[in-house]
């Protein structure tokens, strides 16, 4: 027999995750939330679940996620009462295992599921889309561990297992490669203002571009997929876009420039870059005016 899910927090992960699980064969019984209406309006996604308070999902659940913001987690769990047997994971990527302490004073096996994935604007007529290829990061204890993996299978996602100690490193390359792609987007958009183009136009023109980019790095890897000015040495070109920067879109210039300096050493590093055009690359990032180009 399945175990019975449950779910405090009807948020986007919490939502996602529960009608998801359902889907693929894993019952959710009982949905929490803050606001009452949305564990209403969760439960009646799902065949067989009840809205209900924190400690009801405690009791009716075998496997209960917490899909509340960090900082909730560690009061939830004081204020449940947990008992033995019992599994509470939360869905933070960052957080360790300590705030669930509570419930594993009380007998309860305690564990962590992130799933690596932007949750908005999530696909509901295909709940397992959002989920299918992605990565999951596990992290557990022993007895709880093949029961997590499970789902995360049963999800069509992939498992991995983190070391408590790379907890933070983990979330901050999903943030590196997901939210600043965001704001990067909405900084070159902001730069297509500058020029009287309003932002769902601009975001026409740049998003395939940023799609081919992506394209190509799966395709071949990060250094190969470079182009643009660092990586042809073109410290003249990168001298005109700071100054513009600094010009038309100031919020722009001190993100550029800490992007040239990663790029410029993915490139030197690739030996894609004399060192003569690292240095020169180097100078313009530094403030120096660009070398003369020949005539």
């Amino acid at each position: 027999m399945m175990e019975q899910v449950g779910i405090i927090g009807a948020g986007r992960v919490g939502s996602a995750l529960a009608v998801a699980a359902a889907a693929a064969g894993w019952p959710v019984v009982a949905v929490a939330s803050r606001q009452h209406a949305r564990a209403e309006a969760l439960a009646a996604r799902l065949p067989g679940a009840r809205p209900a308070t924190a400690q009801e999902v405690a009791d009716l659940a075998d496997l209960v996620f917490l899909t509340v913001p960090d900082a909730a987690i560690a009061q939830v769990t004081r204020v449940v009462r947990w008992r033995a047997g019992q599994a509470v994971v939360h869905t933070s990527g960052a957080e360790s295992l300590a705030p669930l302490a509570p419930a594993r004073a009380a007998g309860a096996l305690i564990g962590g599921l992130h799933p690596l994935q932007t949750f908005a604007g999530a696909n509901e007529a295909d709940p397992l889309r959002v989920f299918a290829g992605i990565t999951c990061a596990l992290e557990a204890d022993a007895a709880l561990l093949p029961r997590l993996e499970a789902l995360v299978r049963a999800l069509g996602a992939r498992p991995v297992v983190l070391p408590a100690e790379a907890r933070a490193r983990y979330h901050a390359a999903a943030v590196l490669a997901s939210n600043y792609v965001v704001t990067l987007l909405h900084l070159a958009a902001a730069l297509w203002a500058t020029f009287g183009v309003d932002e769902r136009t601009a975001l026409a023109a740049l998003l395939p571009l940023t799609r081919r980019a992506v394209d190509n790095v799966a395709a071949c890897g990060p250094a190969a997929a470079l182009t643009g000015p660092i990586v042809r040495g073109d410290a003249a070109t990168v001298a005109k876009h700071l100054v513009a920067l600094a010009e038309a879109c100031p919020a722009a210039l001190a993100p550029y420039a800490a992007l040239a300096e990663a790029t410029l050493a993915l490139a030197a590093d690739a030996g894609l870059l004399s060192p003569e055009q690292v240095a020169a690359v180097r100078a313009v990032l530094a403030g120096a005016p660009p070398p003369a180009r020949p005539s």
